[in-house]
């Protein structure tokens, strides 16, 4: 047996690797991913095994890496192929070609939900004006008022970072009897 290792993809394009010789390079944005097809062992013995590299964890995928995923299922290499040619882990190759499938785009949708305020300024303006009248209500005491009066339900802790936005703090009120010495 040779020294040698064959190895086709589904465009019956054929890739012969001898050791010693240099393998076939690829083109990648990311500094750590994989720079060649197949690497062999150094060995001159019989029973040659390929060895294989184990891919990084954490690595964000950049959108011209996404391009090329998506290039080179289009083209027809399996997505186990595609995983260990760019050392990316074979799940987020699934993940990028499923939603390219799905909804035709290659880059990732913004995480994370709605992070805007349920109080509008106006809100805001007319809690501070309650607030400054009738200064003793409790937080809770104000979500009631804000919902009767805008019928929006919001949480007190939402009625205390508006009121921080005033620099305004609910305390509990406490009565102090006077001094009489």
């Amino acid at each position: 047996m040779s020294n040698s290792f064959s190895g086709k993809n589904t465009n019956e394009n054929k890739y012969d690797f001898h050791v010693g010789e240099t393998p076939e390079c690829i083109e990648c944005e990311n500094d750590n991913v994989l720079k060649c097809l197949v690497e062999t062992s150094g060995s001159h013995d019989e029973n040659l095994s390929i060895t294989t590299i184990p891919t990084l964890r954490k690595q964000k995928v950049s959108i011209n890496d996404r391009e090329r995923i998506i290039e080179k299922t289009l083209e027809g290499y399996s997505m186990s192929a595609i995983a260990s040619m760019y050392r990316i882990n074979y799940q987020t190759v699934n993940s990028i070609v499923r939603r390219y499938l799905k909804t035709g785009l290659v880059f990732v949708d913004k995480r994370g939900g709605d992070r805007r305020s349920k109080l509008t300024l106006e809100i805001k303006e007319s809690l501070q004006a309650y607030v400054d009248l009738e200064c003793t209500k409790t937080l809770y005491e104000l979500a009631e008022w804000v919902k009767c009066t805008f019928n929006i339900d919001v949480s007190t802790s939402t009625i205390d970072r508006a009121l921080g936005e005033f620099h305004y703090t609910i305390k509990r009120v406490t009565v102090v009897p006077e001094r009489r010495n």
